[in-house]
């Protein structure tokens, strides 16, 4: 495998100066909470989530596209797809794991955060299997499980090529043997086959589940139907977003390592689509704000688009809604710098929309009807800044160990 960091520049020095301080903030930001508590944040008795799971929903969606990419496409016979498979499969891999952190945060006492698993003990106490933050627990895991054993299965015969000796031996192992006899191939093939169909169901079932969280409760803003389609075509298309960007990183950090025009153009013809379904999701929403004799509804509808995130809520419509319909023009799908910025604005942009999202229905009293106020403390922003700095620091030491492209483009 090419030395990652070929030819460096100062650039990329200050880029991961920039990381490591982020993971410094958040160190001392996850050292205050645990230190202080969850009272160190200003979440309270009514805005009881905010920033952070704001952020863990973030991180659960970012992982949809790479199994979209590896699973879906490998389903759908598209071959495009070996060019950025790889990085997408880390991507969902350390996505899922840097999610999985967030709600020990939460919890306030990490430490025994083994009680939302369920196993016999000594109480004979089980957890609440109606919650959905329990079928959380189980989405997510399994989620996790098998994205980790579709890499692994799709790499296994990359790691005895090409290495040093002194690392043969342990890849060679890593590789379980593998020999690349006929035999060999022809159940590699039928397994990731196996695998990519479980992975298909689990992208729509997972993110729906942590759709479940909002839309099975009775509050107003969260209780909807189309939570599900928002939440699956949102984690796709932010998703999309991040492999834009990632790739285009390492095609400047990695010699070897390139992506083709049109592989980027498919990619923004995937976005483009997405942004419709999303811009349909929108309007179905809107519509339910109109039509709807709730007082709560309409307060939230308010605030939204009138009140305190009128500027977030016109900022997205922009971003998510008309932007992606500059990639109907060829010229545009086909400039990589136009695709990266692009990118970058919807990550921000899905972000702030999932913070409107959380944060509105709580922001009202029930009894008084009341707008109460929120603003996220310095730990909660220090928090997400270094789930950034953590990602983008294992994602790198990732892309060191295993190879970033298919030698045999077998799958």
């Amino acid at each position: 495998m090419a030395k990652l960091l070929g030819n460096i520049k100062i650039r990329y020095y200050v880029f991961f100066t920039l990381i490591l301080i982020s993971i410094c903030i958040g160190l001392y930001s996850s050292y205050l909470t645990f230190k202080n508590g969850l009272g160190s944040w200003n979440i309270n008795n009514h805005v009881v989530w905010g920033l952070d799971i704001t952020t863990f929903i973030f991180w659960i969606g970012i992982g949809h596209s790479g199994t979209f990419i590896s699973a879906v496409l490998l389903l759908l016979r598209q071959t495009w797809r070996h060019e950025i498979a790889r990085v997408s499969e880390l991507m969902t891999i350390v996505s899922i794991i840097t999610a999985g952190l967030i709600p020990l945060y939460h919890i306030g006492r990490f430490w025994l955060s083994y009680w939302i698993i369920p196993y016999p003990n000594q109480m004979s106490l089980w957890t609440n299997f109606k919650s959905p933050l329990e079928w959380d627990f189980f989405a997510i895991s399994i989620y996790l499980i098998s994205s980790i054993l579709f890499f692994y299965i799709s790499v296994l015969p990359d790691l005895n090529k090409h290495y040093k000796k002194t690392k043969r031996k342990v890849y060679f192992i890593l590789s379980l043997g593998w020999l690349g006899t006929d035999e060999q191939w022809y159940l590699h093939k039928r397994l990731l086959i196996v695998l990519a169909g479980l992975l298909t169901a689990l992208v729509i079932s997972v993110h729906s589940i942590v759709s479940f969280d909002f839309a099975v409760s009775i509050l107003p803003g969260w209780h909807s139907t189309i939570n599900p389609v928002f939440f699956v075509a949102g984690a796709i298309f932010s998703g999309l977003a991040m492999t834009v960007i990632l790739s285009n990183i390492i095609e400047k950090m990695n010699d070897n390592f390139k992506v083709s025009i049109f592989v980027y153009e498919k990619l923004s013809k995937i976005i483009l689509f997405l942004s419709l379904v999303l811009s349909y999701a929108f309007f179905m929403d809107l519509i339910l704000f109109f039509t709807t004799s709730n007082i709560i509804e309409k307060m939230i509808f308010n605030i939204k688009f009138f009140g305190e995130f009128s500027n977030i809520s016109v900022f997205v419509i922009l971003i998510n809604m008309m932007l992606p319909n500059l990639f109907w023009f060829e010229k545009f799908r086909k400039n990589k710098s136009i695709l990266v910025i692009i990118s970058s604005l919807i990550l921000i942009s899905m972000w702030l929309e999932r913070y409107v999202f959380v944060i509105s229905p709580l922001k009202i009293d029930l009894i008084s009807n009341r707008i109460l106020d929120y603003y996220p403390s310095f730990i909660e922003f220090g928090l997400l800044i270094g789930s950034f700095g953590f990602f983008v620091l294992l994602f790198y030491i990732s892309t060191l160990i295993f190879p970033l492209k298919s030698m045999s483009h077998s799958e």
